[in-house]
């Protein structure tokens, strides 16, 4: 390993799965390398997932619409900082999703096992109507 500190690259520890009401599917990442907490990240996942319901109106046609929101969780469960990391080109959508993320604070605790202080999340939020 190299000296200096480099961001790690996020790691998809949980991928996509339906999410919520029919057509939402939601993945998640985190910035941690070696995140075992598998348990964890479902109860990100499902937390957000309640709180999230797709914007009214909204037809895809099949093509899936797509945002990615980056937040922060702390050991204690508080979530800071979340930012459209990737935006779907559908306004109202990523406020959705930004909306829901929010919504879901507090999160559970931070797993005891996990040594940092707190964990950067990207949660991908998906929705496609047939």
């Amino acid at each position: 390993p190299r000296p200096g500190k480099e961001p790690a690259p996020a790691t998809t520890a949980l991928p996509a799965a339906p999410a919520g009401p029919a057509g939402l599917r939601g993945d998640v990442a985190v910035d941690a390398g070696n995140f075992e907490f598998t348990y964890y990240l479902l109860l990100v996942r499902n937390r957000v997932a309640e709180n999230w319901s797709p914007p009214t109106g909204l037809v895809t046609r099949g093509q899936p619409v797509r945002a990615v929101v980056h937040f922060r969780i702390s050991r204690e469960g508080e979530i800071s900082a979340p930012r459209l990391e990737s935006a779907s080109g559908v306004e109202f959508f990523d406020r959705s999703a930004l909306r829901a993320v929010m919504l879901a604070a507090p999160m559970p605790p931070l797993p005891l096992g996990y040594g940092g202080s707190d964990l950067g999340v990207h949660f991908g939020f998906e929705y496609a109507t047939p």
